[in-house]
Protein backbone atom coordinates (compact mmCIF):
# COMPACT_ATOMS: atom_id res chain seq x y z
CA UNK A 1 0.00 0.00 0.00
CA UNK A 2 2.99 2.39 1.12
CA UNK A 3 4.18 1.93 -2.94
CA UNK A 4 1.27 2.40 -4.13
CA UNK A 5 0.34 5.72 -2.68
CA UNK A 6 3.74 6.71 -3.04
CA UNK A 7 3.78 6.54 -6.74
CA UNK A 8 0.24 6.97 -7.20
CA UNK A 9 -0.96 3.48 -8.28
CA UNK A 10 -4.11 1.88 -8.48
CA UNK A 11 -3.62 -0.84 -6.35
CA UNK A 12 -1.05 -3.22 -4.03
CA UNK A 13 -1.69 -5.56 -6.98
CA UNK A 14 -0.14 -3.72 -9.67
CA UNK A 15 2.76 -2.54 -7.39
CA UNK A 16 3.18 -6.75 -6.83
CA UNK A 17 3.19 -7.28 -10.87
CA UNK A 18 5.59 -4.36 -11.30
CA UNK A 19 7.78 -5.70 -8.65
CA UNK A 20 7.92 -8.89 -9.73
CA UNK A 21 8.97 -7.69 -13.09
CA UNK A 22 11.66 -5.55 -12.23
CA UNK A 23 12.94 -8.89 -10.08
CA UNK A 24 12.78 -10.81 -13.18
CA UNK A 25 14.62 -8.70 -15.38
CA UNK A 26 17.14 -8.42 -13.03
CA UNK A 27 17.56 -12.11 -12.44
CA UNK A 28 17.55 -11.92 -16.18
CA UNK A 29 20.28 -9.70 -17.23
CA UNK A 30 22.12 -8.19 -14.14
CA UNK A 31 22.84 -11.53 -12.22
CA UNK A 32 24.59 -13.21 -15.03
CA UNK A 33 26.78 -10.66 -15.53
CA UNK A 34 27.90 -9.34 -12.53
CA UNK A 35 27.17 -12.01 -9.99
CA UNK A 36 28.65 -15.46 -9.08
CA UNK A 37 31.23 -17.05 -10.11
CA UNK A 38 30.60 -17.19 -13.67
CA UNK A 39 30.61 -13.96 -14.61
CA UNK A 40 34.49 -13.30 -14.58
CA UNK A 41 37.36 -15.36 -16.20
CA UNK A 42 40.18 -17.43 -14.82
CA UNK A 43 42.19 -14.78 -17.14
CA UNK A 44 40.49 -12.03 -16.03
CA UNK A 45 41.37 -12.97 -11.92
CA UNK A 46 44.46 -13.42 -12.92
CA UNK A 47 45.35 -9.85 -14.92
CA UNK A 48 43.00 -7.71 -13.42
CA UNK A 49 42.26 -9.36 -9.61
CA UNK A 50 45.81 -10.35 -8.86
CA UNK A 51 48.17 -7.47 -7.28
CA UNK A 52 51.88 -7.93 -7.38
CA UNK A 53 51.89 -7.80 -3.51
CA UNK A 54 49.46 -10.62 -3.46
CA UNK A 55 51.31 -12.52 -6.10
CA UNK A 56 54.50 -11.99 -3.71
CA UNK A 57 53.46 -13.28 -0.89
CA UNK A 58 51.75 -16.33 -1.83
CA UNK A 59 53.74 -17.31 -4.87
CA UNK A 60 56.86 -16.04 -4.19
CA UNK A 61 56.59 -13.64 -7.29
CA UNK A 62 57.64 -16.97 -9.12
CA UNK A 63 53.91 -17.62 -10.79
CA UNK A 64 51.92 -15.17 -13.16
CA UNK A 65 49.50 -17.40 -13.93
CA UNK A 66 48.28 -18.18 -10.50
CA UNK A 67 44.97 -16.90 -9.94
CA UNK A 68 44.57 -16.07 -6.07
CA UNK A 69 41.25 -15.79 -4.51
CA UNK A 70 41.43 -14.80 -0.71
CA UNK A 71 38.13 -15.30 1.32
CA UNK A 72 37.26 -14.23 4.27
CA UNK A 73 34.54 -14.78 6.59
CA UNK A 74 34.87 -12.06 9.63
CA UNK A 75 31.39 -10.93 8.99
CA UNK A 76 29.50 -14.33 8.53
CA UNK A 77 26.99 -15.29 11.21
CA UNK A 78 27.40 -18.31 13.05
CA UNK A 79 24.58 -19.25 15.44
CA UNK A 80 26.42 -20.68 18.80
CA UNK A 81 24.15 -22.43 21.17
Amino acid sequence: RLLACMFQIADKRTVSRIINSARQAIVKSFVPDNLGFGHVTREDVIGRHTTTIARELMCGGDSTDTAIIIIDGTYLYIQVK
